[in-house]
């Protein structure tokens, strides 16, 4: 009686759906592109020593022996891509000979071979040639169906996201569908990665907005003339105390006649004129006409640290 009773009927498990998230797919795609050009990075350090341009003129056979490299040990090996394996999905069902042979042909050959056509045409200038040129007319009909292909992938991007079941056009074209390798793995993001990138992101923008709007001329230049300051202000001491020292300080009013170029150091100094100090302690022209350039008109004698703000007249030379 127990076991006909509806209450201790057994209801029937709810089967668990191994079709793959679009997510899933998706960053799969990202993660094999990814990879693609990591290995390309690497690669193309081997011919670092070799001429600058040879990694140009050869940069689509690189591309493309990557491609056959990770299509061998990956697709023909029946171990499936290295995104997907990351994804936690694979394969519903083993490819066969035909299939890897058109995933071959689609996926490495025909866009190797049409990126060197592109290249091939745009050497040779067939887009200058005239309307009625027939390598012209060629290279546009290139041109629409490579946008033809553009928003075909588009339309099926969009279907893909409606029914989750082929992520590329090749995928359909050769019945290629995926499913989780392990159905009961709990599904685990980590967002470090992608906090990581916002924050960089921002303070990126927050960088260049802010970077172009400081003067930083104008504060090395202070900084300078701060630095310069207080060795002028030093120097003017410890000449104060030497003439102290030698009972030639009985008035601060005296003129003085200095053979040196406070400076430069230079004697006989070159053009000498008198600064507008206390002083009237005698400089290069060029020599003090650039240090109030720099320091904006301003700056200390280093001698009185009296302050200068233009040499009063230009004395004869030597």
């Amino acid at each position: 009686a127990l076991h006909g009773s509806s209450e201790y009927q057994r209801t029937p498990q709810t089967p668990i759906s191994t079709q793959c998230l679009r997510v899933n797919q998706l960053d799969a795609v990202f993660l094999d592109n990814e990879l693609n050009a990591s290995l390309k990075s690497h690669f193309v350090r081997i011919f670092k020593y070799l001429p600058i341009d040879f990694v140009m003129k050869y940069d689509i056979e690189i591309d493309y022996v990557i491609r056959s490299l990770i299509y061998y040990f990956s697709i023909l090996k029946d171990g499936g891509l290295n995104g997907d394996q990351l994804q936690n999905i694979k394969f519903a069902k083993k490819l066969s000979r035909r299939q890897k042979l058109y995933y071959l042909i689609a996926n490495i050959l025909m866009p190797y071979l049409f990126r060197k056509l592109v290249r091939f045409m745009t050497d040779q200038g067939f887009q200058d040639c005239d309307a009625d040129d027939r390598r012209y007319k060629f290279y546009i009909f290139c041109t629409k169906l490579s946008i033809l292909l553009r928003i075909v992938s588009l339309l099926h991007l969009i279907v893909f996201l409606c029914e989750g079941k082929y992520r590329s056009l090749l995928d359909r074209a050769l019945d290629i569908k995926l499913q989780y390798i392990n159905v009961n793995l709990n599904r685990f993001v980590s967002f470090d990665f992608m906090n990581q990138q916002i924050v960089w992101n921002d303070i990126s923008n927050f960088l260049l907005f802010v970077l172009p709007l400081i003067n930083f001329h104008k504060i090395s230049l202070f900084i300078r003339q701060q630095i310069n300051n207080v060795k002028f202000l030093f120097n003017a001491h410890t000449a104060h105390k030497h003439s102290d020292d030698d009972g030639s300080g009985e008035s601060n009013d005296k003129i003085s006649t200095n053979t040196h170029c406070p400076l430069c150091g230079l004697s006989p100094m070159t053009i000498p004129c008198k600064a507008n100090c206390s002083a009237q302690h005698l400089f290069c022209y060029y020599c003090l006409t650039a240090s109030l350039l720099n320091q904006g008109g301003r700056m200390r004698c280093p001698l009185c640290y009296d302050l200068i703000t233009q040499h009063k007249n230009l004395l004869p030379l030597p």
